[in-house]
């Protein structure tokens, strides 16, 4: 790690420090000054993330629009998420409206389907637990709806040694007591439309589908999870990426 490295990042983990007070107002109350501090550390290391190489690195962090970045962590606060490259990213795109017009670099919040997951088992007890999936072709997939619904999805054993094949669809379950459940079941189709929307030429979107696949699953199941503010703020914040026209 070079020392210049090291120098964005701390002048980044600084801007952080200056606005801590417009942050604690939109974090969970169940998070303490050591969880403030260790999300202005994750959003400061993710722009080691950024770019393919140090060349994009580099003119990312000189024309990047600090103000956005802000924003951006300040989103992931309030969705109670760290943006730690797991749960959570924090996306760079180039853009003419940065900087005031002058052009450059903004940054946006996006969520990983398993962050979505955690917030809402946190904010709703009624959710025994949240699983999504991609369905392959060669996988054994069966769903009925009706009077007697039928949801049923397995994976070979020998698909393991051939290969599952390519993916057809994603779907995403809520599990609730009682044995009852939810389900939202995305077609290939509709997949690759919802991928195409995304402006990035590198980040989640394009590097990892089968994840995103999952992410877009849960998304359409988070619109009959009613009553979640946090899913809520989610869902507005990355309309553009996943809802279709």
């Amino acid at each position: 790690m070079t020392n210049a490295v090291v120098k964005q990042e701390k002048e980044l983990y600084m801007a952080l420090t200056k606005v801590e007070e417009q942050i604690k107002a939109v974090m969970p109350k169940s998070w303490d000054n050591e969880d403030l501090k260790r999300l202005l550390s994750c959003a400061a290391l993710q722009s080691r993330r950024w770019g393919r190489n140090a060349q994009d690195r580099q003119e990312i962090l000189a024309n990047l629009d600090v103000g956005t970045f802000i924003e951006a962590v300040t989103t992931a606060a309030s969705c109670n998420i760290m943006p730690d490259g797991r749960r959570g990213y924090l996306i760079t795109r180039r853009g003419k409206a940065a900087n005031f017009g002058k052009g450059g670099y903004t940054v946006t919040f996006q969520a990983d389907y398993k962050g979505l997951i955690d917030v809402a088992k946190r904010s709703d007890p009624r959710i025994m637990n949240i699983h999504a999936d991609t369905i392959h072709m060669n996988d054994v997939f069966e769903y009925e709806e009706g009077s007697e619904r039928k949801f049923r999805h397995s994976i070979p054993k020998e698909t393991l040694a051939t290969g599952r094949g390519e993916v057809i669809a994603a779907y995403a379950v809520a599990y609730y007591e009682g044995g009852h459940y939810d389900l939202e079941l995305v077609p290939l189709a509709e997949l690759k439309q919802i991928m195409s929307c995304s402006s990035a030429s590198y980040g989640p979107n394009k590097d990892w589908p089968l994840q995103m696949h999952r992410k877009a699953a849960i998304r359409r199941l988070c619109k009959v999870l009613f009553g979640i503010p946090d899913l809520a703020k989610l869902m507005d914040s990355e309309h553009a990426i996943f809802d279709l026209p």
